[in-house]
């Protein structure tokens, strides 16, 4: 079994994750800790038991900063750490930034490999000749979002890396981990992407056994881990932090599509002094929430990075960011499977009925559309944005509660 990431670690790679959000306006700070950015003017955003930039808990000192990458293409971006007391190396990928919805539609950029392939393409970025020069003794692979999916891509590769570079073919990654926050799931990425030098699928599940740690957090009610086909590393299990509002008109009540993904408003949130739920044990993924928390719906693979970058913006409330999302159905539904798109879509709809967020008429309205078919019929028939309107207008029950 592959040990849980510490608490200790898991704190440093939480306040990375935050850290991998950087911009031109907030760069990353010199030493590590939590990166205040925050954009939102939501009134709710004012209470400290809604959202807070700064978490209760504190963290050891000895990590700073080291180097970042972006690549402006595909809005891919990731930070180093490093602690030259001890040589570990933290790797913190972000989601991605810079990209609007109809590009991520359009490219079919949805579970991160395009990203992942410029942040280690060896002629501009080259992650992993940055890593061999820092010559570290250990390396941490984190990432929140879609940025957790590009952390176990680059986890997997630098192992299948070291493994191929190992002439007595006893390499054992112990040195390497692996932690995710409400990360989007892998498998559908290095399946479809892993080949061989025939062109034939070769990805191998049992690429991270030996790992040094791996953890998976995921929030009840976010949307994005329950895509991408599952997580890779931890045995196939996550922990799963069954957290609720601790203040507002909502408290008590699950979190929102935004605020259960989001990390100022669950994680720096909810986790105390101690930080102890970074150290609960992890359950079986496949069997979460009776079997459906994983969502079966590869057809709907062009959403999934969308829907991580959707909520991550804190300019967005989680209403207006299921409103955009349904205004992309209709693209999306040219490049998926229609009947995928509308679990997807049912699954958000049922997360915002769940945090009292949405109303109980607008619920059964739109349970009862099925967005995937309605939107590509309608897209079919009158291509462009705004041919969308029953997409739409069946969102503006969302916002509207009506």
């Amino acid at each position: 079994m592959t040990p849980q990431t510490s608490i200790t670690l898991a704190k440093q790679l939480l306040l990375a994750c935050d850290q991998s959000y950087f911009d031109a306006t907030h760069p990353p700070t010199p030493d590590l800790g939590p990166l205040p950015d925050k954009e939102s003017t939501e009134p709710d955003y004012n209470n400290p038991a809604i959202y807070t930039d700064e978490p209760e808990f504190l963290w050891e000192d000895g990590y700073e900063f080291n180097s970042k990458i972006e690549d402006p293409g595909t809005g891919a971006k990731l930070v180093i750490y490093r602690n030259p007391g001890n040589g570990e190396v933290i790797v913190a990928f972000g989601g991605t930034d810079g990209l609007n919805l109809q590009d991520w539609f359009s490219n079919s950029q949805s579970v991160g490999w395009n990203q992942w392939i410029a942040l280690n393409n060896p002629a501009t970025n080259d992650l992993f000749g940055k890593l061999a020069a820092l010559n570290p003794s250990s390396i941490h692979f984190t990432g929140q979002s879609l940025g957790g999916a590009l952390a176990q891509y680059a986890a997997y590769e630098y192992v299948d890396q070291e493994r191929k570079a190992d002439p007595t073919g006893t390499y054992v990654p112990s040195n390497v981990s692996l932690t995710t926050f409400n990360g989007l799931g892998a498998v559908w990425g290095l399946t479809g992407n892993i080949k061989n030098d025939q062109g034939q699928p070769a990805y191998d599940p049992g690429m991270l056994t030996g790992l040094g740690s791996a953890t998976h957090y995921v929030v009840a009610n976010d949307l994005v881990p329950r895509l991408g086909g599952g997580h890779i590393g931890a045995d196939g299990d996550v922990v799963y932090l069954d957290w609720e509002y601790l203040g507002g008109e909502s408290v008590g009540k699950p979190m929102d599509l935004a605020d259960a993904h989001r990390i100022e408003t669950a994680f720096y949130t909810h986790l105390d002094s101690t930080a102890f739920a970074l150290g609960l044990s992890g359950t079986s993924e496949a069997g979460l929430l009776d079997g459906t928390f994983l969502l079966d719906a590869p057809g709907a693979v062009s959403l999934a990075g969308a829907i991580g970058g959707l909520l991550n913006d804190e300019k967005l409330s989680a209403p207006e960011a299921l409103f955009r999302l349904i205004a992309g159905v209709g693209g999306s539904s040219l490049f998926g499977n229609p009947q995928d798109i509308n679990t997807v879509a049912q699954a958000a709809f049922k997360a915002q009925y769940d945090a009292g967020k949405m109303s109980e008429s607008s619920y059964t309205i739109l349970s009862n559309t099925p967005m995937g078919w309605l939107a590509k019929a309608i897209f079919l028939t009158q291509p462009g944005l705004a041919a969308l309107s029953g997409p739409l207008l069946a969102a503006s029950l969302v916002l509207t509660g009506e």
